[in-house]
């Protein structure tokens, strides 16, 4: 069976770094996403309030196995843990199909809990395994792009299957979301890994002993500001994926069916963000350095979280947009960041990892509180607006003082342009 199997699909003129990217595709939620906040809160029985701190918790749940598996993927391989946690992700939405109410509610946050902290580190070290770390920021970037880009038709054919049958939808993204696991499955990059390290003159270290004397007292303030700035901006964006739909579904828009208008508006925006805009936004950022990209990418932030909040369609899609194109900017740039303040090259995914700990530290717990204390999503997204604000002043201020080190980020990238 092997023989034939390498002739299939899977095998055919697919460079690893091409599966990858396909993988990286089938895994979106593209399918579910315009439907599940509206699921859970009009099949399920699970009030707006619940919804929320269900899904923060989810996310405080995936710390405590964070670390731990990732220590596995720098001593194996990440496609282990990735495409098990890609296998756990599909099972969430097979569950949510088959298991209706609170108990479908609470498999499918055990299910994301999980999968969350199995790719987390795993999926990026991947990526920086098959392109380098120098290379990372413009992957990820052009990665994202074509994400949106690829992602955007199946807003429609998620609300069409969601109209037509609603569990069809879950069982469609369990489908899709497994056959990206067979596909990391068949990815392994660790030879070539270890010839980009021989070629780039990196050896393995000693362990926790290169990392002490790495971790200087700038880099741990540099390391705590990606923390801190990561896990806000990263809060936002799972407080606008998770509410959009329920803001999207209080107002009208000539009649409209609202699932439609949801769909609609993810459509849109998707493709406005990954056809020219996000591209021009991007090149602009390359030239500014980091300490100006942060005040930027937390300023556009904050003012597209108000307009999340309004009452109004247009107003909900142009803040949609800008929000898209911060998120396609905000993740490469701080993937980048992490990438580049690896300790030791034997810490690759575990160092993802910790960083990936400290931002969810910050984003869950923000995430938790609001839940608890905001009844409805327009205050959820005002209050994010404010965080976004009171997070991202100290947060460039820290990197204005380590700036020296974060030259070295804007350097390379500089100098990669050049080349």
């Amino acid at each position: 069976m092997c023989g034939p199997l390498r002739q299939g699909f899977l095998y055919m003129s697919l460079s690893y770094l091409e599966r990858y990217r396909l993988a990286y595709y089938l895994r979106s939620t593209a399918l579910t996403l315009p439907v599940l906040a509206l699921w859970w809160t009009d099949h399920a029985g699970v009030s707006v309030s619940m919804y929320l701190t269900g899904m923060a918790l989810s996310g405080i749940v995936s710390m405590v196995l964070d670390v731990p598996l990732s220590l596995w993927s720098d001593r194996s391989s990440p496609r282990y843990p990735y495409t098990l946690g890609l296998a756990v992700f599909a099972a969430g939405f097979l569950a949510t199909a088959l298991v209706h109410g609170p108990l479908g509610f609470g498999l499918y946050l055990f299910s994301i809990s999980a999968a969350s902290a199995l790719m987390s580190g795993s999926d990026n070290t991947m990526l920086m395994d098959l392109v380098g770390p120098d290379e990372l920021k413009g992957a990820l970037f052009e990665l994202n792009r074509n994400f949106y880009a690829f992602t955007a038709v199946l807003f429609v054919v998620g609300v069409g299957a969601y109209k037509l049958f609603p569990p069809l939808v879950f069982v469609l993204q369990f489908a899709s979301i497994a056959a990206a696991a067979l596909l990391v499955w068949t990815i392994r990059p660790d030879h070539e890994t270890a010839d980009r390290m021989a070629d780039s003159g990196h050896s393995p270290g000693h362990g926790w002993s290169v990392v002490r004397a790495a971790l200087t007292g700038r880099v741990i303030v540099v390391i705590l500001s990606i923390c801190l700035g990561l896990g806000a901006l990263d809060g936002a964006n799972q407080l606008q994926n998770r509410t959009i739909q329920l803001r999207l579904s209080e107002v009208t828009f000539f009649g409209v069916d609202h699932l439609w208008v949801i769909a609609a508006v993810m459509v849109v925006t998707n493709l406005v963000s990954s056809l020219g805009l996000g591209r021009r936004v991007h090149n602009r950022t390359e030239d500014w350095g980091a300490m100006r990209t942060m005040g930027a990418l937390f300023g556009v932030a904050a003012v597209s979280l108000v307009l999340l909040a309004v009452p109004s369609v247009l107003l909900i899609l142009l803040g949609a947009i800008l929000f898209a194109v911060t998120k396609g900017v905000y993740r490469p740039f701080f993937a980048s960041l992490i990438a580049r303040t690896v300790p030791n090259p034997q810490w690759r995914a575990r160092w993802f990892s910790i960083c990936g700990v400290g931002a969810n530290i910050v984003s869950s717990g923000l995430n938790a509180g609001i839940g608890l204390v905001i009844v409805n999503a327009a205050q959820a997204q005002l209050a994010w607006s404010l965080v976004c604000v009171l997070v991202g002043v100290p947060v460039i201020l820290a990197i204005s003082f380590s700036s020296p080190i974060l030259m070295a980020e804007r350097n390379g990238a500089m100098s990669h342009k050049r080349s």
